[in-house]
């Protein structure tokens, strides 16, 4: 009897070893519909969960303290080896110019914590104080060099390439060969060399603004080159490409999205300042002119297509996270903002704030995330093995 209770240990042992990944397949598809879906009911539609950052240079560091108070929920009373990347709870992630930073940054191995420390001590590194001099000669070529910018990008993301994402990625930017909006795109570029490019390229590209960076001239994995602008100059916030992507991925699929503002200055209504400038009164204001107006086609397209499809019967929820920032921090490019910024994004996710978002995290967004079925299935392999 005892030799036998020692042999049926020694085969536990083994076939904990060997067979658990398949047990833990097992188990995955034996969970109720409801246990893996977000859906009234146990809707048996797939739930795309949809993370978007909008561009705005220096203000990234708010939706990357906001996603620094997500991961913070979602690992809370987690032992370590139960930490899983905050890319792991999503299907897809968009971002544009500095968004585009923070969403490869977090497919390429970054925490949200390592994010909000980049802005908060590299922002002066990729956008230094700029002299009197400095802003004449901006008017004939770029406001700032680009090679810190790239050079950060190289320590922080590597050599890792779009296809090596964690999520399936999306990174807007303005081909300067083409007439329409580029989309770098992970799941095209796992499947074709030409559309693969290094992550830290990307995010170069995504985040080239008129006036601000040169041009960037990148190679894909063929070696063939292409040069890139910003793409928030027609697409700021991804949110309506990314749900694109998700439509035809899965077709009829429920929406949950997270949405990410870089903060919004007060709007000058009747503001008739530029009514007859010139070159000159219109070259500092013409990319936020853009960027502003082409978020507000954005934000109504989207609530367009929430109506819709809540008219479809089906599930479509939207958090879009915005704070309200004083002017006098709003510049994009200007580095001592970073610290006030920062206390913006920490105003959002502070409980104590009536005004700000911390219950929507913890009350909603967090249930949905860790109903993530990818999530789930990984934390089962982790428990068996």
């Amino acid at each position: 009897m005892w030799v036998f209770y020692k042999l049926l240990n020694k085969v536990n042992r083994i076939s904990k070893r060997v067979y658990a990944p398949l047990i833990a397949f097992a188990i995955f598809f034996s969970l109720p519909v409801g246990a893996m879906e977000d859906g009234d009911g146990g809707s048996d539609r797939k739930v795309v969960r949809i993370l978007t950052v909008d561009g705005g240079g220096v203000r990234g560091i708010i939706p990357a303290t906001v996603l620094r108070g997500i991961e913070e929920q979602l690992h809370t009373g987690k032992r370590e080896e139960e930490k899983l990347p905050l890319a792991e709870y999503f299907d897809i992630m968009a971002g544009t110019s500095t968004g585009g930073i923070i969403v490869l940054g977090l497919n390429a191995g970054m925490s949200a914590k390592n994010l909000v420390d980049l802005y908060l001590n590299h922002s002066e590194d990729i956008f230094p104080p700029v002299g009197l001099w400095d802003k004449a000669a901006s008017y004939t070529g770029p406001k700032f060099s680009h090679e810190p910018l790239e050079k950060i990008l190289d320590e922080k993301v590597g050599d890792r390439w779009l296809s090596e994402s964690v999520s399936h990625v999306l990174i807007p930017a303005e081909n300067m060969g083409q007439t329409y909006t580029h989309l770098f795109n992970s799941a095209e570029a796992k499947k074709f060399e030409s559309q693969d490019y290094k992550m830290k390229d990307v995010a170069r590209a995504t985040s080239a603004a008129p006036t601000f960076f040169e041009a960037a001239t990148i190679s894909n994995r063929e070696g063939d080159e292409s040069t890139f602008l910003d793409g928030g100059v027609s697409a700021n916030d991804p949110t309506f490409e990314a749900i694109e992507i998700a439509e035809q991925k899965f077709p009829g699929c429920d929406i949950f999205i997270i949405s990410l503002g870089t903060g919004e200055p007060p709007r000058k209504f009747g503001d008739y300042s530029l009514k007859t400038a010139g070159k000159i009164g219109w070259a500092p204001k013409i990319a936020d002119e853009l960027m502003t107006k082409q978020q507000d086609r954005h934000l109504r397209v989207v609530h367009s297509i929430k109506n819709d499809r809540i008219q479809q019967d089906r599930k479509f929820v939207y958090h879009r996270i915005q704070v309200s920032i004083d002017r006098s921090i709003a510049d994009m490019d200007n580095a001592e903002n970073v610290k006030s910024l920062r206390q913006a994004g920490l105003s959002l996710i502070n409980p104590l704030n009536p005004s700000g978002v911390y219950s929507v995290i913890t009350d909603q967004i967090i249930k949905v995330l860790e109903e993530n079925p990818e999530v789930q299935q990984k934390e089962m392999e982790r428990e068996l093995l």
